[in-house]
């Protein structure tokens, strides 16, 4: 690592690679004034380096919130407890304010005070430029959603309004606007409540002006509620509620000839395809290329539904995401042809698979199962079981991931025509590798982070514990039939990556190598290369088997 104190005597292209990555750590999607400072901090000590700056470093102005009170009441009111700070100074001092593409307002705490933002808006001198440039409006944290909530209704409303007028007449050309709360930076699904404050109305209000001109649309909370409203015809990116939507009186139909990705969440049962413009009862999302859908238990409320079948093309699709399968009641062979979709990603737990309706995998070639973390503070305890519907399913999978949790090796896969499988496994034991390459004779690729190699490790209290009957299963845990066999164990498999968390049981790995003959790529621990390339010497210098460090690089 480079320090500060040492960048003036180096290399310039070396200073160029550290003003880079000092760019891109300071400046992502969740970054704040915190990191930012970073920057601005070099661009003080080193202002003969501020020319190999690039020009994304001036691209936001982030304006942040920072709370004075040290009430240990977390929805404190006091009305002097704000504070609020910003890089724009930096960006005047660097004549850079013409490459501002977006402003970021981020609000951490939870406060109830006063918004305020209009005042330091005039405070920081801000509503003295005003930004053409400005396309992106983005509110980064929770803190907008309780700001004022204890002030007098009529005044929310007054200083919304002043806020607004500000913001708008600064940034007239916004054509995206977003509000991003962790833990998942991105559009939510869950429906915010209690809502009623300054912070609220003031989104509503900026939505409501910015909509007819807005390519990207966040349905989901706050949402203005208005019979005048109407969503631009270029709208190329749509994230919507169906849960939230029903609540609305007034909604505009939403157009779909421009949809480049569409997130439909909370959807019970089957989407209301009435939602969007129809075309004499069919809908063609014709550029559509990444759709999600998150399916819901029902609510019990009732249900706007079309009165007519509707016929739903999506000929571009490119990346299919489903959470929720076992709540879903569409017939997805309707939208999809088969082996249509170049990918489709599940997000589920495992005890969910057993109630899915595997048909759906007929749409997809390439698969990448990704486990639903539910953020509980005890790990979810799951059975081996769960996973046998989907590996017994016949299905004509070429590519197959299993990510987010550490999965017990498959005893019975009917994958027969899998190529490429990235699978992340609790016990990766000899036994369990072979039974899992004997079953999948077209394998080229394994891919395979594992916690431990080792049987006994089962029972290891570092073990992650979502699969407690893992050892339960002899078939795949005793290796005692295990013997030196002279035929191969796959004809197929040319490269096999495996990382374990314990230490590589070399030799068992050796054994198994010299029974995979197209082997020529074998990827293991950084510390196990050296022991690898002697348990495995005359197929190094024979057959050319190149052994190297881990990768699960496609």
């Amino acid at each position: 690592m480079m320090f500060l104190k040492d960048i003036d005597s180096a290399h310039p292209e070396i200073q160029k690679v550290h003003i880079q990555n000092l760019v891109i750590g300071a400046l992502n999607m969740t970054s704040t004034l915190n990191d930012y400072y970073r920057l601005v901090t070099f661009a003080i000590r080193h202002p003969h380096l501020c020319c190999l700056i690039p020009d994304d470093a001036y691209r936001t102005l982030v304006i942040q919130c920072f709370m004075l009170c040290q009430c240990s009441d977390r929805l404190c009111s006091c009305v002097y407890s704000r504070k609020w700070l910003s890089n724009f100074e930096f960006l005047v001092a660097a004549g850079k304010l013409d490459y501002v593409k977006e402003v970021r307002i981020v609000m951490n705490s939870l406060s109830t005070a006063a918004l305020g933002l209009d005042i330091a808006l005039d405070f920081l001198r801000i509503n003295r430029s005003r930004l053409l440039s400005v396309e992106l409006l983005v509110f980064l944290g929770p803190g907008l959603f309780t700001a004022g909530r204890m002030q007098d209704a009529q005044l929310s409303v007054a200083e919304a309004m002043l806020t607004r007028t500000q913001i708008t007449t600064l940034y007239p050309n916004i054509v995206n606007i977003q509000y991003c709360i962790p833990p998942k930076w991105g559009p939510i699904s869950k429906i915010l409540e209690n809502l009623a404050c300054t912070g609220v109305i003031l989104f509503e209000m900026l939505v409501g002006h910015y909509l007819p001109r807005l390519i990207s649309v966040q349905v989901i909370m706050p949402f203005p509620d208005s019979v005048s409203l109407t969503f631009s015809r270029y709208l190329t990116c749509l994230s919507l509620n169906s849960r939230y939507v029903r609540c609305l009186k007034h909604f505009p139909r939403i157009p779909v000839h421009m949809l480049r990705r569409l997130d439909l969440m909370q959807v019970e049962g089957v989407v209301d395809w009435s939602l969007f413009l129809l075309d004499d009862k069919a809908l063609r999302f014709t550029h559509v290329e990444e759709l999600s859908l998150e399916f819901a238990r029902p609510d019990g409320s009732p249900r706007r539904m079309p009165s007519f079948e509707v016929s739903v093309r999506f000929p571009s699709i490119k990346i299919l995401k489903v959470q929720g399968m076992k709540y879903s009641s569409m017939n997805f062979s309707s939208y999809f042809e088969a082996d249509s979709v170049p990918q489709l990603i599940l997000y589920e737990d495992p005890s969910a698979l057993q109630k899915m309706s595997f048909p759906l995998l007929k749409c997809s070639r390439n698969l990448h199962v990704v486990h639903l973390d539910r953020l509980s503070a005890k790990p979810v305890v799951y059975k081996c079981g769960d996973l046998h519907p989907l590996f017994n399913y016949g299905a004509r999978l070429k590519v197959a991931k299993f990510t987010g949790l550490e999965y017990p090796l498959p005893m019975y896969i009917n994958w027969k025509l899998l190529r490429w499988l990235y699978f992340t496994a609790s016990i990766a034991n000899r036994a369990g590798i072979e039974n899992l390459l004997e079953q999948l004779p077209c394998l080229e690729t394994l891919i395979m982070p594992c916690f431990s190699m080792n049987v006994d490790d089962i029972t290891s209290e570092s073990r992650n514990k979502h699969f407690d009957d893992q050892a339960d299963r002899p078939s795949i845990t005793d290796e005692s039939y295990l013997v030196d066999r002279e035929f191969a164990i796959s004809e197929s498999l040319t490269r096999f990556d495996i990382l374990s968390c314990k230490p590589l049981l070399v030799n068992d790995l050796a054994k198994l190598v010299q029974h995979l003959p197209r082997l020529k790529r074998l990827g293991v621990n950084p510390d196990s290369i050296t022991d690898m390339i002697m348990a495995i010497l005359p197929l190094v210098c024979e057959c050319g088997v190149l052994v190297s460090e881990f990768s699960a690089d496609k």
